[in-house]
């Protein structure tokens, strides 16, 4: 079996020394925790797949199958040094996105990753590869390490767990926006109550800023649920509309 050289694979996070974060400013964080990622089955990286290569002379090979995975190890983010590089699979590494790079994965993956010293949580989507050094599970963006509560801190136990899409005991939500106002939004959550005949709680308007606004639809719980709420949706033509899977 060939080892691949890391040479051949496109890696952002190699030699993670003197990296550096941004400065954050108040309306920043407050973006990057509304962030949420478009969860959907996605076919297998046509790069960065190698079952088996070798980086600084250490062997790594992935695992047979994401399914089941399950971990717990130490995090740590990675920032400027490596926004605007090519990532493990082809893509651009964003460092405000929610990405994060693990070194046995098959790429692409979506992992729920939960701070274990403060319980706080969120869904990425793994295209890289590292970090490479032994006392580390996985590493993540800034707008990740910010939602974990771990920017300033810099490491966090956490666990890594992969997200099964298809899974029953997956819930989903419904965006719909954005909308100028809150009267616009406040019609249209009217007329959805009455289509859909969702209780009140479940179907709610979110302020994104001072003058914009989303209608969020759910839990919804069950993937045949959520196909017949679509189908509805869909043919209303309902700008802004997208399916977000909820830890």
């Amino acid at each position: 079996m060939l080892v691949g050289c890391i040479s051949n694979i496109p890696r952002s996070t190699i030699n993670q020394e003197k990296d550096s974060g941004p400065s954050l400013s108040k309306e920043t964080v407050d973006r990057l925790l509304n962030l949420r990622l478009d969860v959907r089955a996605e076919p297998k990286s046509k790069m960065g797949n190698r079952p088996n290569y070798i980086v600084a002379g250490n062997s790594y090979s992935l695992l047979e199958s994401n399914v089941g995975y399950s971990e717990n190890g130490l995090a740590s983010w990675y920032g400027n040094k490596f926004h605007g590089n090519v990532t493990a699979n082809g893509e651009v590494f964003d460092m405000y996105g929610l990405s994060a790079a693990h070194k046995q994965l098959i790429l692409p993956a979506f992992v729920k990753i939960t701070n274990l010293e403060n319980g706080k949580s969120t869904i990425l989507r793994v295209n890289d590869r590292g970090p490479f050094y032994e006392d580390r599970l996985i590493d993540v963006s800034v707008a990740a390490a910010v939602q974990l509560g771990f920017y300033e801190k810099g490491l966090a136990k956490v666990n890594v767990e992969v997200v099964d899409i298809e899974a029953e005991s997956v819930s989903y939500t419904i965006e719909i926006g954005d909308f100028a106002d809150n009267e616009s939004a406040l019609a249209l959550l009217r007329e959805l109550r009455t289509m859909i005949g969702f209780e009140s709680g479940r179907i709610r308007i979110r302020p994104v800023s001072e003058i914009s606004y989303r209608i969020e639809i759910g839990p919804i719980d069950q993937k045949s649920n959520l196909e017949k709420i679509e189908s509805l949706i869909k043919v209303m033509d309902l700008p802004g509309f997208r399916v977000l899977l909820k830890d």
